[in-house]
């Protein structure tokens, strides 16, 4: 069970440090459909 929450808690921060760094990349940068499609990408990641 600990592995599991540990795991989960791993994950969750490598997700939030992504979008993190896509939305830094989104702002600093016109908006493009390459950078919705990452945005997407890891929204879908995020929630499944």
């Amino acid at each position: 069970m600990n592995f599991v929450l540990s795991y989960l808690n791993f994950v969750g921060f490598f997700c939030l440090y992504y979008l993190y760094q896509i939305f830094f990349f989104v702002f600093m940068q016109p908006l493009t459909l390459y950078n919705l499609c990452l945005f997407y990408a890891c929204l879908w990641k995020l929630l499944f």
